[in-house]
């Protein structure tokens, strides 16, 4: 009870008024203590309600969040495996292109190579067939020399031998004889090869 309804109930006059004011603010009391009750009882609820709404919603964000997770990871994972079979493709790109590349610089190298092994190949023949030409006028020239030395020493050999010959009657078998000789010697002393 309140102080002002434990003074009105304290004071001495006992009216009929009195006594249903008294009931009267007592039963309002009663009823507004019940109302205080109900509206704890209320509020209670109201805030179980709320939590439980509440508990609700974030099992269903959390729900929405895990699914928007889930779905954030496959996508990047999508992803991943995209730009791997990229990454993958412009490395065979790459590569074709590098083998490309190199098939067309082994062809230069090889025509450059064929090119100058062939003008290598015509400058060396050109060189060896002009050797060969100077080697065979020399061998003629050395040939020529050799002839007409030997024709010189022939007839060296054929004069002394006519000389002798003449200077001395002999008989043809004698002559014979006399030459064959003088081609020995002349083997001797190198006239003759």
């Amino acid at each position: 009870m309140t102080n002002f309804v434990k003074k009105i109930l304290s004071s001495n006059k006992n009216s009929d008024y009195e006594t249903k004011g008294f009931d009267i603010v007592h039963d309002a009391m009663k009823k507004s203590q019940a109302m205080l009750g109900n509206a704890e009882l209320e509020g209670i609820k109201t805030v179980a309600d709320v939590r439980v709404q509440t508990n609700k919603m974030e099992a269903k964000y959390e729900a929405q969040i895990t699914l928007m997770a889930v779905k954030a990871e496959t996508e990047f994972t999508k992803l991943l495996k995209d730009l791997a079979v990229r990454a993958e493709q412009s490395q065979l790109l790459l590569e074709d292109a590098v083998k490309e590349k190199t098939q067309e610089i082994m062809e230069r190298f090889e025509k450059n190579l064929a090119n100058f092994l062939s003008s290598s190949e015509y400058q060396g023949i050109t060189a060896i067939n002009t050797e060969i030409t100077q080697v065979r006028l020399a061998i003629e020239e050395y040939k020529k020399a050799q002839i007409k030395a030997v024709d010189e020493n022939i007839k060296t050999i054929v004069e002394e031998t006519v000389a002798k010959v003449l200077a001395k009657k002999l008989s043809l078998d004698d002559q014979m004889d006399l030459i064959y000789k003088s081609l020995e010697e002349a083997k001797k002393e190198k006239w003759i090869i």
